[in-house]
């Protein structure tokens, strides 16, 4: 059963002095350590949704929400003008593993304000920047963060001239491919084209002892080019970099979880929006999910799959060279209306639940994202949906999940 809101006051004051805090009954009593935490701002849902433009309106919190006790809390607020710039929110964040999330901190209105943040994982936690503005950072929208091997961070971004991966090392230092390339930009081989708009991305650790840095898994979004890539630890600079790459349209397997009536093969407008990587006790092996989104439901004519969660197994080698696969592509999960204009996920490798924020409407112009909760079998596999205890969503929209640009689970 739902409780109701535990206070409400006026939202300014309530983030400012006291904090904003509702809860709901549990039904994972066995996930009490665990939160989701969960950014919002001007996030994307895929092909065909009007996007928002204005951050005001969708809401700029970075907060998380207990698993157990169902409670809110607020880490930061960047819509706080004391603290602030207008229009400045969360485009991606990441657990740092070291008690600190990490956000690349967009700003359309702005540019100057991009950056990288570091928050400590508390309520109102402490935040410094990370890394403050700079050529790379300033020049493109960012779009997702990942924190690397060598406890850098990858930042996805995207600009009128194309996409971009941005690489930072510990220190912080950029780190080029080559002479002013970004480390992914110059993409290459099956993945070439794959440079207008970089929608999520995942840093892997390291394949072999003594490697700087792993490997990195990109989505990407543009009319027939609504990949995955795989790229090389070196970066993207040679067509031998380009890994692999799981194209738009592709026909699909069928796991039980799915509706057997749809067609399987991904529609010119299924959108890879999210992706999170799970991986495997065996080295070299893992599981990738991916949420594929628009504003077209589901059909069963020829390549009419326009929303679903699939999941590739993952393969690379282990020792010195490069190589890795992205196969057997399988949909787990196709039900519009639990799974719809998803705009971001985070797996619970504890529990092996996912978290989505979905799309509560079919209009085109959002109106407010649920988050569903799935029970996800990597062996089977599927994808079974879990209820909150009056059979609705686990979390129903609220002003904490208006518009959520990136999620994770951790402690």
């Amino acid at each position: 059963m739902r409780r109701n809101i535990i206070f409400s006051i006026g939202l300014g004051l309530a983030f400012g002095v006291i904090g904003f805090s509702c809860s709901r009954s549990s039904d994972s009593s066995t996930e009490t350590s665990r939160k989701l935490y969960i950014a919002t701002g001007l996030c994307y849902s895929g092909t065909g949704f009007t996007a928002p433009t204005d951050p005001d309106a969708v809401g700029q919190l970075v907060s998380r929400l207990d698993l157990g006790s169902r409670q809110y809390e607020v880490i930061h607020d960047y819509a706080n003008l004391s603290d602030e710039d207008e229009d400045t929110y969360a485009n991606g964040i990441t657990d740092g593993g070291d008690g600190y999330l990490y956000v690349a901190v967009e700003n359309p209105s702005s540019p100057g304000n991009r950056r990288i943040d570091k928050i400590l994982k508390a309520s109102f936690g402490a935040r410094s920047v990370w890394q403050v503005n700079t050529p790379e950072l300033g020049a493109s929208v960012l779009r997702g963060i990942s924190r690397a091997s060598d406890l850098g961070f990858l930042v996805g971004s995207v600009s009128a001239t194309g996409a971009t991966v941005e690489r930072y090392d510990a220190t912080p230092t950029n780190k080029d491919v080559a002479f002013n390339v970004s480390w992914g930009s110059n993409n290459l081989g099956s993945c070439a084209t794959n440079n207008t708009r970089i929608t999520d991305l995942i840093a892997l650790p390291r394949a072999v002892a003594g490697d700087e840095i792993g490997k990195f898994i990109y989505a990407h979004a543009a009319a027939g080019q609504m990949d995955i890539g795989v790229i090389s630890k070196s970066g993207s600079n040679l067509a031998a970099n380009c890994l692999a790459n799981a194209p738009g349209g592709a026909a699909l397997t069928e796991a039980a979880t799915a509706d057997a009536s749809l067609n399987e093969t991904l529609s010119a407008n299924a959108t890879p929006t999210s992706i999170v990587y799970i991986p495997s006790t065996t080295a070299g092996q893992g599981k990738l999910l991916v949420a594929y989104a628009s504003s077209t439901a589901n059909g069963t004519g020829a390549a009419s799959l326009n929303n679903a969660l699939v999941m590739y197994d993952f393969t690379e080698n282990t020792t010195a060279g490069e190589s890795a696969t992205l196969t057997n592509g399988t949909v787990l999960y196709n039900n519009i209306s639990y799974f719809f204009g998803v705009t971001a996920m985070a797996y619970d490798s504890a529990s092996g639940n996912l978290y989505v924020a979905s799309s509560n409407s079919l209009n085109p112009a959002p109106v407010g994202y649920n988050i569903e909760k799935f029970a996800i079998d990597l062996t089977t596999p599927g994808a079974t949906r879990v209820t909150d205890s009056d059979n609705s969503s686990f979390e129903e929209s609220n002003s904490f999940t208006n518009c959520v640009t990136s999620m994770f689970v951790g402690d």
